[in-house]
């Protein structure tokens, strides 16, 4: 159903003085009541408690009806279902990029994007959204959960023998958990790595980020007896190496400057290649360096320019990545 422009969400300005934002509170239903919240502004060092989710969009013109503030919203499909799940698990005050930042207004959005690393660091929590129950995720689950909860001895890990097993239902699950579009997202970069407490949901199954990653550390430094494994999970590693990797920086307090991280994060995808640079900027030494106010206004050749200018004017040397 598409509401009339009267009927659509109006939101109010932030106040940039005091660094406001927006936080969504989800109010109690039933699972298959419609999905309605408020949304109010509040000063980000002086905010009540809440959490923030880390997802991805999906596909924009897959949309379904929500109300905020009693005002139409179109909620990707992927959003809409974190919503139910969140709702039934009584997470109520969250921080959500596609709802909490007016889209439409591109001087805000590029404002907001200087403050997401607060606006991570400062929530109680993080929620990573990885979406539906499909494929197996529920196996999937179930063995990272015994490989985390047992002894944390990187010497005795108990790793289920099914993990092992080529064409076990377990394995198959494990690989296509990793294949969500999730992990290949530039954006989830800077939200995982400056979070410190995350849970990892996907349906109605969840596990602690660092349950997840003892799992798989542990599942990455055992070979298999028909040597498929190391190939069968790759990607795994991957993903979840670079992302170990951005977090190890951030809770060592040594960010990395933002060549080397548009360099790490290569494999990433973005909407758009501003993006891929924009994602990074909170967690660089230097990234307001090159760009000191993300400017949505801007089409991706103009920020690599403005980028290469800047890099010349505080260098003398021209060595961006290409």
């Amino acid at each position: 159903m598409n509401a009339s422009s009267k009927d659509r969400l109006v939101y109010q300005p932030l106040d940039q003085d005091l660094r406001e934002i927006r936080i969504l509170t989800i109010l109690p239903g039933a699972r298959n009541a419609p999905i309605e919240c408020t949304l109010e502004n509040a000063p980000l060092f002086d905010v009540d408690e809440y959490e923030a989710l880390s997802y991805t969009w999906g596909d924009p013109k897959s949309t379904t009806e929500i109300f905020v503030n009693g005002r139409s919203f179109q909620a990707t499909l992927n959003l809409a279902a974190a919503l139910v799940q969140l709702r039934a698990r009584h997470r109520f005050r969250l921080w959500i990029n596609a709802v909490c930042i007016d889209q439409n207004n591109r001087h805000e959005k590029g404002l907001q994007v200087l403050r997401m690393e607060s606006i991570y660091r400062k929530a109680n929590g993080t929620i990573v959204w990885l979406g539906n129950q499909e494929d197996d995720s529920h196996l999937a689950f179930e063995a990272l959960k015994a490989i985390s909860e047992g002894p944390l001895d990187e010497h005795n890990i108990p790793i289920p023998e099914s993990i092992f097993t080529a064409g076990s239902p377990t394995r198959a699950a494990i690989k296509q958990l990793f294949r969500r579009p999730y992990w290949r997202r530039v954006c989830i970069i800077q939200e995982v790595s400056v979070s410190e407490n995350i849970i990892v949901c996907c349906g109605k199954a969840s596990i602690k980020w660092d349950r997840l990653e003892f799992a798989l550390k542990a599942i990455i430094s055992v070979n298999s007896e028909d040597g498929n494994l190391a190939r069968d999970f790759k990607l795994v590693e991957d993903y979840f190496l670079t992302l170990y990797r951005f977090r190890l920086t951030m809770t060592q307090d040594r960010p990395l400057d933002l060549l080397s991280a548009l360099n790490r994060s290569g494999s990433a995808l973005a909407t758009c290649q501003r993006d891929r640079v924009f994602a990074l900027l909170g967690i660089t030494l230097d990234g307001n360096s090159y760009i000191s106010d993300p400017n949505y206004k801007q089409d991706d050749r103009s920020v690599f320019i403005d980028m290469a200018k800047a890099r010349l004017v505080h260098t003398r040397v021209l060595d961006m990545i290409c």
